[in-house]
């Protein structure tokens, strides 16, 4: 058996007595730093890149149901602007609020475009460009299995807007329950959070929002943007990056380039974690040393883990208590 004398301050207070404090507080200052990096990655990632919602609204039955949540991208807007057929997530004008709730719709006008109901219908005319009859499938349907007119049931007895610039027209898939632009008019961009993109949950109906395609206009997304015509809505410099198909593969670099951005601090995370775990281990350990500094026995060698893997017993009483010697 090994014996070492008990090492004591002056006053005679145990050397080690500061120590758990000093750890105590490198500990907390840890756990500080880490979760404010988990609270910035959060808020970059739900700022910048995607966000979750839960739909709570009928306006765009049979397309997306009360209790569907869906994931709002934000990357694709960033490098160029919304598309004919987009279901968006924004905030309602003034005036039309429902407790703080987003409204969802779908983009059916683009800046510059002209918007006709006409005989239940719905007529767009780009710039300089010639009317369109576009069809719409996704609308909901009567019992007949007919799609249900899109009437302007709105304040205003007009049916026909232009959009200005900056801003869209929207309306809901369920025509008959959605207030939409028909009610306060065209939306600016600044109100829109992002883009529908993915529906999560329930699970049965997991997949993809994807935007539908409108034969007749011009600038309609393309599969391939080596043959695309310039697409409406986007600067003319910036077409070889922008012009996007409607699959929805076709964004999903664009939100992983983002990701990638943020690995680095994924990975600072990480190891802030491993730290602490360590410290507390650190921690636990000089707790066990100064209790038993302070039940009369004294701890030699670097601690209660290195020696049972050493399969050594270093704790013995102290000199002079009649311990057995060594």
């Amino acid at each position: 058996m090994t014996y070492a004398p008990n090492q004591t301050s002056s006053d005679g207070t145990p050397a080690d007595s500061e120590r758990p404090s000093r750890r105590g507080f490198g500990c907390a200052f840890e756990i500080i730093e880490t979760l404010v990096l988990t609270l910035v990655i959060y808020l970059l990632i739900h700022n910048f890149v995607a966000q979750p919602f839960e739909v709570q609204q009928e306006s765009m039955l049979p397309t997306i149901t009360p209790s569907d949540y869906v994931l709002i991208e934000k990357v694709t807007p960033r490098f160029g602007d919304y598309q004919l057929g987009d279901v968006i997530v924004f905030h309602p004008p003034s005036g039309y609020e429902q407790g703080g709730i987003p409204f969802i719709k779908r983009i059916i006008g683009l800046p510059g475009d002209t918007v006709r109901l006409e005989n239940g219908r719905v007529l767009v005319t780009p710039p300089n460009g010639e009317t369109v009859h576009i069809e719409e499938p996704y609308v909901a349907r009567t019992g007949d299995g007919r799609p249900v007119p899109t009437q302007n049931h709105g304040p205003n007895p007009e049916s026909t807007w232009t959009i200005p610039d900056g801003s869209y027209f929207v309306m809901g898939d369920n025509r008959e329950k959605s207030e939409d632009s028909r009610v306060f008019g065209p939306i600016g961009r600044d109100a829109i959070i992002g883009r529908a993109w993915l529906r999560y949950f329930p699970l049965d109906r997991v997949g993809f929002i994807e935007r539908p395609t409108y034969p007749g206009l011009s600038g309609q997304p393309q599969e391939s943007p080596a043959a695309a015509s310039p697409a409406r809505g986007l600067a003319p410099a910036a077409q070889p990056a922008l012009v996007l198909g409607h699959d929805p593969g076709v964004h999903i670099p664009r939100v992983v380039e983002q990701l990638t951005a943020l690995e680095p601090q994924a990975e600072l995370l990480g190891r802030r974690f491993g730290r602490i775990r360590r410290m507390d281990q650190v921690a636990q350990r000089a707790d066990a040393e100064i209790a038993a500094d302070r039940a009369g026995v004294r701890l030699v060698g670097h601690g209660l883990a290195d020696q049972a893997a050493n399969g050594r017993d270093r704790i013995g009483p102290f000199e002079g208590e009649g311990g057995d010697r060594a």
